[in-house]
């Protein structure tokens, strides 16, 4: 028999604090047991567990567990669309929670025009080349922003990029480094 004992305890008791399913696999024992309510994800909780043999010997064991979100399905992705109006459409997605995440977009210089919502904090830096925020990221929300951008055509050159990189900290979210928005500058 195992019993999960009281989760408070600092030594083994002998009240069962929850029930339980035993299982054999093998030579393993599968016990499922009932989290308890109110448990906050990251929450160590130590659990005293009792096992009885059919003979009559007992022993006990001490096990410190943490329980962890698991964000079944949900893989981390960037994706960007070009809506054919000036405007993109950029989604971000985190696959873990991010405290204080350093969010980084890279325009052309003086492409950006408006759409990154300065109540998240959002700001322009340089010569216009990049917008910056410090936000809390949630594990599988999914952060979407649409941004206008117009290309500061001022050279000789027929098109111009005007977007070329989203970072979560140091890191690169591009699904393909050469991977860009381009527009086409009006010919004089």
């Amino acid at each position: 028999m195992v019993k999960f004992l009281e989760t408070s305890a600092t030594q083994p008791a002998n009240s069962v604090f929850n029930s339980n399913i035993i299982s054999s696999l093998t030579n393993h024992i599968l016990v499922e047991y009932a989290i308890p309510s109110g448990w906050e994800f990251w929450t160590a909780k130590r659990f005293f567990i009792k096992i009885e043999g059919k003979a009559g010997g007992t022993e006990t064991y001490m096990l410190d567990y943490t329980l962890q979100k698991i964000c079944e399905g949900c893989e981390e992705s960037f994706t960007y669309v070009d809506n054919n109006d000036g405007s993109y459409t950029f989604t971000y997605i985190p696959e873990e929670d991010v405290e204080d995440a350093a969010l980084v977009f890279t325009f052309a210089q003086s492409a950006y025009q408006s759409g990154l919502p300065s109540s998240e904090g959002w700001a322009q830096t340089g010569a216009g080349q990049t917008m910056q925020t410090v936000m809390d990221l949630k594990a599988c929300d999914k952060y979407t922003w649409t941004v206008t951008l117009k290309a500061n055509c001022s050279g000789h050159s027929p098109t111009s990029n005007v977007w070329t990189d989203f970072k979560v900290g140091e890191v690169s979210k591009k699904n393909n480094p050469e991977d860009k928005f381009i527009q086409v500058c009006p010919q004089e």
